[in-house]
């Protein structure tokens, strides 16, 4: 993305890793855990769910499309994905949420099943950069210092991410 806006003329350089964040699934519904452990429990799990959710242009995109392309099961789960409203679950019914660990965490809604196996994972990496534009580049760089020192570490990891 960076490359993108430098050729544009956008940004006034190469951004700087803040920190990453790994694609986790969270569960809704009344069933005990679910093992997501391995690329083939998280192909049984998928299969299994009434409802499956994530964001079609959001940072576990390509985490997802890791998953379909790999465990090739596009095709079977295609009708119960992004379905509209809150899917209704009966008993030993549940949906499954992919989105970054970050955003699984803090949804009172859903249960941390963890990350996504190692095989199926492309972590989101969180970037800061500058305007080209920026008022005040001054602050600007200070803010980026600042979001790149230890302070941050427990913000972080209270989130699901890491450095």
């Amino acid at each position: 993305m960076d490359e993108q806006l430098l050729k544009q003329n956008k940004i006034a350089g190469k951004g700087v890793t803040i920190a990453r964040v790994d694609i986790a699934i969270g569960l809704r519904g009344d069933v005990p855990k679910i093992d997501i452990n391995t690329p083939e429990a998280v192909k049984k799990a998928l299969l299994n769910a009434k409802s499956l959710k994530w964001s079609p242009t959001g940072a576990a995109l390509p985490t997802v499309n890791k998953i379909l392309s790999t465990l090739g099961i596009e095709s079977a789960i295609k009708n119960k994905v992004n379905m509209p409203g809150k899917v209704e679950l009966g008993h030993g019914e549940y949906e499954l949420n992919i989105n970054p660990l970050s955003e699984i965490l803090p949804n009172k809604n859903v249960m941390n099943l963890g990350v996504v196996p190692a095989p199926l994972q492309v972590p989101a990496i969180v970037t800061a950069t500058i305007g080209k534009n920026a008022s005040d580049m001054k602050a600007a760089k200070a803010l980026i210092e600042f979001l790149k020192s230890p302070a941050l570490d427990p913000a972080l990891k209270a989130d699901g991410m890491m450095r």
